[in-house]
C-alpha cells in the first residue's frame, strides 16, 4: 500500500490533530510554511489519486474479464471499485479544501 506507514501524520499536523493525544503546543508558523505545508499535503493526495485511479482501473479490468465465468469475482470486483471511488471521492473533496485554504493564505 501506498503512504499507509504515516497515518495521518501531515494531514494531522495540518489540521490542528496530535498523534500523542497530550496537550497540544503552539508553534509560531509562518504564512509561507504554512503554505508550504498544505503544498506538501497536496502532493501527498495527488499521489494518493493516481494510486486510487490505478487500482479503480485495475478492479474495472477484473470485472470485465471475469463477467461471464466468475459472475462472483466480478460481483466483489465491482464493490471493491466502488469502495475505491467512494475513498476517491473524499480525497477530491479534502484537495478542494486545501486549495481554498491555499487561496486564503495569500
Amino acid at each position: 500500500k501506498i503512504m499507509s506507514g504515516n497515518k495521518g501524520g501531515v494531514l494531522s499536523r495540518v489540521f490542528g490533530g496530535s498523534s500523542k493525544g497530550g496537550a497540544k503546543t503552539k508553534v509560531a508558523q509562518t504564512p509561507l510554511e504554512a503554505i508550504q505545508q498544505l503544498r506538501d499535503v497536496e502532493d501527498v493526495l495527488n499521489k494518493k489519486v493516481e494510486h486510487l485511479e490505478a487500482k479503480i482501473n485495475e478492479e474495472t479490468a477484473i470485472a470485465r474479464r471475469d463477467a461471464r465465468t466468475n459472475k462472483r469475482n466480478a460481483l466483489n470486483a465491482l464493490k471493491r471499485k466502488k469502495r475505491l471511488e467512494k475513498t476517491l471521492q473524499q480525497i477530491h473533496g479534502t484537495l478542494t479544501t486545501l486549495e481554498y485554504q491555499v487561496l486564503l493564505k495569500f
